[in-house]
């Protein structure tokens, strides 16, 4: 679905509600770039929450209600 905001084009994204989200989908939740997931998920303060399965090096992921909570915690 395209969108004109302020005679600037895109694209806009739906996702799904869900009970698990990928860094893709986490970044178009929050209107970010993808590195901005990952740099978040590395903070020493309070990190975001993300997983991976055991023995796993790829395909990260989050819980939904873990989500939910960090970002409640990081909004102004």
């Amino acid at each position: 679905m395209a969108v004109e905001s302020t005679g600037c084009l895109y694209v806009k994204v739906l996702v799904p509600i869900q009970d698990t989200y990928s860094v893709a989908e986490i970044a178009i939740l929050l209107r970010v770039s993808r590195s901005a997931i990952y740099e978040w998920s590395l903070l020493e303060d309070d990190l975001l929450p993300l997983r991976r399965l055991m023995g796993r090096k790829r395909g990260r992921f989050a819980f939904r209600d873990e989500l939910f909570k960090w970002s409640k915690r990081h909004a102004k």
